[in-house]
């Protein structure tokens, strides 16, 4: 079945993409592991203040450069994002709304990260179409031979219009499969940080007591966490 140049391309377009797949659903579980961390450390009771905010960036950016592997990665830098907008802005829904739109533009990125993968996808089976007609078109030259009664030039140029199909339907419906794992458990990751900052920065961001208001409130909610 696979002794011909499609199917044998077919195969080969097969193991890329699944090469391809496998190291994207590595790079989306190594995501996934960083929502066990606690990247912000805001104890019980306590709140985050637009003055504090700007301190607890630079806590963040400092364990980010011990550990080098959590550089360039979507959570730590979703938490970074909204904690500069609330130094910023003073603003809980500004926060929230650069949480946002940091992981729909990363949502994007993933997605755009699939479409040489959605390309493969779409080329096997279209490669088995080419196999398909090349392998009947040769088989039809030979009608003369096969109507003196000599087939096996017929039969072996059918029967590489038939695998070419066969083997890329085969590999392709697979390989769709496992797409749709990949950019399903994305869309799941993302949500994820989403929720992730909202449970541990957004609901505990809290604007200044107004003018005139106890100053105890401040000293209480304005205490940065930190990393140790």
């Amino acid at each position: 079945m696979i002794k011909d140049r499609e199917p044998q391309i077919e195969i080969i377009f097969f193991l890329w993409g699944s090469i391809f797949l496998g190291y994207r659903m590595y790079v989306v579980h190594r995501e996934q592991r960083l929502l066990e961390f606690d990247f912000v450390r805001v104890a019980p009771g306590e709140k985050i203040l637009p003055s504090g905010a700007l301190e607890r960036v630079a806590d963040l950016r400092a364990a980010l450069a011990q550990r080098p592997a959590w550089e360039n990665r979507i959570l730590p830098g979703c938490i970074l994002v909204a904690l500069q907008r609330f130094h910023a802005t003073g603003s809980v829904s500004e926060a929230s709304s650069a949480v946002k739109d940091r992981a729909e533009r990363t949502a994007d990125e993933l997605d755009s990260s699939l479409s040489l993968v959605r390309f493969i996808v779409w080329a096997i089976p279209a490669i088995g179409f080419v196999g398909t007609a090349r392998g009947i078109g040769d088989a039809l030259t030979f009608a003369d031979t096969a109507v003196k009664g000599n087939i096996s030039a017929v039969t072996s140029w059918l029967g590489l219009a038939f695998n070419s199909t066969l083997v890329g339907l085969l590999l392709c419906i697979p390989l769709m499969y496992v797409v749709h794992v990949v950019q399903s458990t994305q869309e799941a990751t993302i949500l994820d940080i989403q929720a992730y900052c909202c449970d541990h920065v957004i609901d505990a961001m809290k604007l200044p007591a107004p003018a005139g208001d106890s100053g105890h409130d401040r000293e209480r909610w304005g205490r940065p966490g930190g990393f140790e």
